[in-house]
């Protein structure tokens, strides 16, 4: 009755011509006890919106765990190529072979940056907070 929009006088009219007695105070406190929909609505909509946020949180982290993988392969495949390099280079090695290596090594190096970027950009980090990345024999400002 009451949620169909009759007002507590009502609901204690209604009860008193079926012989109980109570007072609009003590209807209140039955329906803001046993009937709170706007309670039960916003407890409802933030348990939905905590599995909506579940999910872009599990999608998120599915994703930083496949950049991982792919930043250790990436430096893996980038220091093979690179001591590859530097053994053929100590050797003098012939440069007309080490192309596909030499491309290798920059593929690496830029598909390393690009997911530590990535990565960083997932995880909120600004680029002030990002580590600067070195490679395995990479020239530095000192050389």
């Amino acid at each position: 009755m009451h949620e169909d929009g009759a007002s507590l006088q009502q609901v204690v009219n209604f009860l008193a011509e079926h012989g109980v007695t109570l007072s609009k105070v003590s209807v209140k406190r039955h329906f803001d006890t046993h009937f709170a929909p706007k309670e039960e609505a916003a407890k409802r909509y933030y348990e939905e919106s905590q599995q909506a946020m579940d999910t872009a949180v599990d999608k998120r982290v599915e994703q930083l765990h496949m950049l991982d993988e792919m930043i250790a392969r990436n430096y893996r495949l980038h220091v093979g190529a690179s001591n590859w390099a530097e053994e053929q280079m100590s050797k003098g090695g012939i440069f007309m072979d080490a192309k596909p290596m030499v491309d290798l090594l920059t593929g690496t190096a830029s598909e390393f940056r690009q997911a530590l970027k990535l990565r960083a950009d997932l995880l909120g980090e600004s680029q002030d907070d990002s580590v600067k990345v070195m490679f395995v024999n990479e020239p530095t400002d000192d050389d």
